[in-house]
């Protein structure tokens, strides 16, 4: 597997955390937040395609 680190905007990831995890909280009822600790990067670097991937992995839908 390759990991190809770059820097990426934290608020686009976020975004899509919400846009992908909020409608399904909403039918089976446990509140969605996301929320990032201070201090938090606004551009962290790391393989966000990657990232992404180990989000939907650990999604409580599978």
């Amino acid at each position: 597997m390759d990991i190809s680190p770059e820097r990426f905007r934290l608020r686009q990831l976020l975004d899509y955390l919400e846009s992908a995890f909020r409608p399904l909280s909403s039918h089976k009822g446990p509140e969605f937040r996301v929320v990032t600790a201070p201090g938090a990067p606004s551009e962290p670097v790391t393989d966000e395609s990657r990232l992404r991937q180990v989000l939907r992995t650990c999604s409580p839908t599978r």
